[in-house]
C-alpha cells in the first residue's frame, strides 16, 4: 500500500493568499465568493483563477467557532437506496454520535463531478474527517484531498493504494468449495479497519 499522505496542518490557503494572487483586496474576494454578480467580470475572473490555482476552499465555519475543526464527519456514498450503503450509514451514524460527532451525508450518484462538488462543499465546513466510497475519484477531487489536512477513510474496497486510510474487505481465494452458510461465506472476507493517528 502506498504511504499515507502527510497532512499539511496549518498550511491551509487563506483568503489573503487568493487576494494577493488576484491583485485585489481580501474584502473583494469575500464579496465575490458570497455575491459574484456584484464584482466586475474582470476581477471575478482573476479571483476565480486564483481560487483554482491555489485550491482555495472557503471556510464556512470561520468566525463562528474558536476551534478550526468542527464535529462533523462527511460521508460520501454512491447511492442511499441500496440496502448495504443504508446499513453502513446507519452504523456510522450511531457510532459517531456516541463519540460526539454528527454525520453529513452526500450522495454522489456514481458521478465523479458530483463527488467533486460534494467534497468541495463538505471541506468548506472544516469537517473532523471524511469517509468516501471506493478508490476511484476525479483528478481535482484527489488534488483537494491530498492538499488538505483532513483525515480521510476510503471504505468498502481494500488492496489498492489509498490516499490516507482504508476500511474495507478483500475477497479470499475462491478455489475452495462453496460455503454452505452465511457465516461460512463471511469467513471468505478479510475486514480491515483504519488505524487513526492521535
Amino acid at each position: 500500500m502506498a504511504t499515507p499522505r502527510q497532512r499539511r496542518g496549518s498550511q491551509r490557503v487563506t483568503m489573503g493568499d487568493v487576494a494577493r494572487i488576484a491583485g485585489v483586496s481580501p474584502s473583494t474576494v469575500s464579496l465575490y465568493l458570497r455575491r459574484p454578480d456584484e464584482v466586475s467580470e474582470q476581477r471575478g475572473q482573476r479571483i476565480q483563477a486564483a481560487v483554482e490555482r491555489l485550491g482555495y476552499l472557503p471556510n464556512t465555519m470561520a468566525g463562528g467557532l474558536a476551534s478550526s475543526r468542527s464535529r462533523i464527519i462527511g460521508v460520501l456514498v454512491p447511492t442511499i437506496s441500496n440496502s448495504f450503503f443504508a446499513a453502513t450509514l446507519d452504523t456510522l451514524e450511531k457510532r459517531l454520535r456516541e463519540a460526539g460527532y454528527q454525520l453529513l451525508i452526500g450522495n454522489t450518484e456514481f458521478d465523479e463531478a458530483r463527488e467533486e462538488e460534494l467534497v468541495r462543499s463538505m471541506m468548506s465546513w472544516s469537517p473532523a474527517g471524511l469517509v468516501m466510497t471506493g478508490f476511484r475519484h476525479g483528478r481535482r477531487t484527489v488534488s483537494m484531498l491530498l492538499d488538505s489536512d483532513i483525515p480521510l477513510v476510503e471504505m468498502w474496497d481494500y488492496g489498492q493504494p489509498a490516499l490516507d486510510m482504508v476500511s474495507g474487505f478483500a475477497l479470499r481465494d475462491r478455489s475452495a468449495d462453496r460455503p454452505s452458510s452465511a457465516r461460512a461465506r463471511l469467513s471468505r472476507y478479510r475486514f480491515h479497519q483504519p488505524q487513526f493517528q492521535p
